[in-house]
């Protein structure tokens, strides 16, 4: 296994920033290696998640905060209690990796939460800076940060050109979710 971690973030408008992050943590995976995959903002099922459980190095986390719908549709109780389970997510992601020795760690829509004000951003920084040498840190989402980008050694952003919601077709099974 390698020895040096490195930050990639795959951004953009376009569809495709989880589905490139899964394609790195099935590679990983099918080398035998420790996956820790954590989505943020997305409380529906989909389909990666019954094929992540299959991957017995594979180890999915996600927001059980009993919300559902966008976070911008959120009141402030709700809210609040959407960055509460957010930044615990974060912090026990990290004691993970800390921990149990997972080496590839995937923060799946990190970005929208951050900028939705959901995460602690000072934390994210602070592990960037410090997380163990051979952690490989993979974030998603739409706008990150200039800060976040400063600390990225890959960064792919996704550019949307033409898409179906454009002419009014919603996410389909199997494609979108």
């Amino acid at each position: 296994m390698q020895t040096n971690g490195l930050t990639h973030i795959y951004c953009g408008d376009g569809k495709g920033k989880t589905t490139a992050a899964l394609g790195l943590a099935l590679r990983w995976a099918g080398y035998g290696w420790p996956v820790l995959f954590v989505q943020f903002q997305k409380t529906e099922h989909s389909g990666e998640l019954d094929t992540l459980k299959l991957l017995p190095t594979v180890e999915v986390l996600r927001v059980q905060d009993g919300l559902t719908g966008f976070s911008w549709q959120f009141n402030e109780e709700e809210t609040a209690r959407r960055a509460q389970s957010h930044n615990q997510l974060l912090r026990q992601a990290f004691q993970i990796c800390q921990d149990e020795k997972r080496r590839l760690l995937v923060l799946d829509e990190l970005t929208s939460a951050m900028n939705c004000g959901l995460i602690d951003n000072a934390v994210v920084m602070q592990y960037i800076r410090t997380k163990p040498k051979d952690v490989e840190l993979v974030i998603t989402g739409r706008e990150p940060t200039e800060e976040l980008c400063k600390m990225a050694d890959y960064i792919s952003k996704i550019h949307v050109i033409k898409h179906p919601m454009n002419r009014g077709i919603s996410a389909r099974e199997g494609v979108e979710y």
